[in-house]
Order: C-alpha cells, then sequence, then structure tokens
C-alpha cells in the first residue's frame, strides 16, 4: 500500500497537469513521449496533497499492476525512456522512418549534451527522466509532500540549448504576447469610446 496519507483519486481519472505544460514548450526539449504523463503525475500529486516517494505517488494516482504499462511503459517507472514509438512509424514510408529515427537520436544527443552542461546524467528510465524534471524545476518535494511552482522554468532559462530550437522556442512570446496585445487593443478601444460618448454629452 502507498505509504502516503493523502485520498487519492481513482486511478486514472482526475488528472491534473500545470497550465505551463504546453506554453513553456517543455514538449519540445524533453523526449516526445512520457514527460507529459510524469507532469501530469506530478500536478496530481500537487493538486492532492499526496505524499510518499515516486513509487508512493504513482500508485496513488495511476493505480497498481497493468495500469502503469499503460502510462509509463511495460516496467513502469523502470521502462526506458521512449525516444521513437510504433506509433510515430505507422504509415510511413521506409525513408520517412528513418527521418524520424534520425531526428530522435538527435534530440537525444543534444538534450543529453544540454543536461551534461547542468551535471546531470542523461536519463535513461523514466524513473531517471522523472527526477532530471525535477532536477530542472518541474516539480519541488518538499519532505514527503510534493509541489509544482506558480510558474514552471522556462526550458531556455536552465538549459543550454541549440540555437535552431531556441528560435522556434521564441515562437512563444509571440503566441503569448499577440493575446495580451489584443486585450489592451480592445480595453483601449473600449475605453476611448466611452470617454467620446461622455464627452458627446
Amino acid at each position: 500500500m502507498p505509504s502516503g496519507t493523502a485520498a487519492a483519486p481513482p486511478a486514472g481519472e482526475y488528472l491534473s497537469l500545470h497550465n505551463d505544460w504546453f506554453p513553456s514548450l517543455w514538449t519540445h526539449v524533453l523526449p516526445r513521449h512520457q514527460p507529459m504523463m510524469i507532469a501530469m503525475l506530478f500536478g496530481t500529486a500537487t493538486v492532492q496533497r499526496l505524499e510518499g516517494d515516486l513509487d508512493d505517488v504513482v500508485s496513488q494516482v495511476f493505480g497498481e499492476g497493468a495500469v502503469h504499462a499503460l502510462q509509463l511503459g511495460d516496467e513502469g517507472l523502470d521502462s526506458p525512456v521512449l525516444w521513437v514509438d510504433d506509433e510515430d512509424l505507422t504509415d510511413t514510408t521506409p525513408e520517412e522512418a528513418e527521418e524520424i529515427r534520425a531526428a530522435a537520436a538527435a534530440h537525444q544527443e543534444w538534450l543529453a549534451a544540454a543536461l551534461r552542461e547542468r551535471s546531470l546524467p542523461a536519463p535513461t528510465t523514466v524513473r531517471e527522466l522523472a527526477a532530471t524534471m525535477q532536477a530542472l524545476g518541474l516539480v519541488r518535494r518538499m519532505g514527503r509532500r510534493w509541489d509544482t511552482p506558480h510558474r514552471l522554468p522556462l526550458p531556455e532559462d536552465v538549459l543550454p540549448l541549440p540555437e535552431e530550437l531556441l528560435q522556434r522556442l521564441r515562437i512563444r512570446a509571440i503566441r503569448t504576447l499577440q493575446p495580451a496585445e489584443q486585450a489592451l487593443l480592445t480595453y483601449f478601444t473600449a475605453t476611448q469610446s466611452r470617454t467620446s460618448s461622455a464627452a458627446a454629452r
């Protein structure tokens, strides 16, 4: 039984994901497949105020046994980090499949290099990947309680990333700014309209 004392939601239900997960673009930096499930594990542990070590929290959030295989891999936390999934290669030509594998290998290589710059090992299992995400500040553990920061750190602020990737990450700033600009424009337009109407009266 998990050693945590907080009540857990039914396995696989009511999972929580940090609002910054997609806007921060960690999906472009970490391996493609398992990190989001780990982020949901951390987010749910935070919202549900779960306690215990990583194995405890996995059991509380995802349930025992076969559910681990569905969520994290055939061996649960000890599953290897997945860089290419069979589904990635569905309906691809041999040439396309080779390109996908080559891109995944390049991704694995530059992420390992970036982690070395931080004196962090390249993760080979899901357990190690969760530890890497913790070391990068995506979750904190205080005693037996897990907690995600109010704002997730941005990848470029904690890792030395390739210039080509940094260019892609700058798209985030544009997409984040545009709604703010639109909101300001709407506000000032409405304010100007009210001022003009008051002056006319």
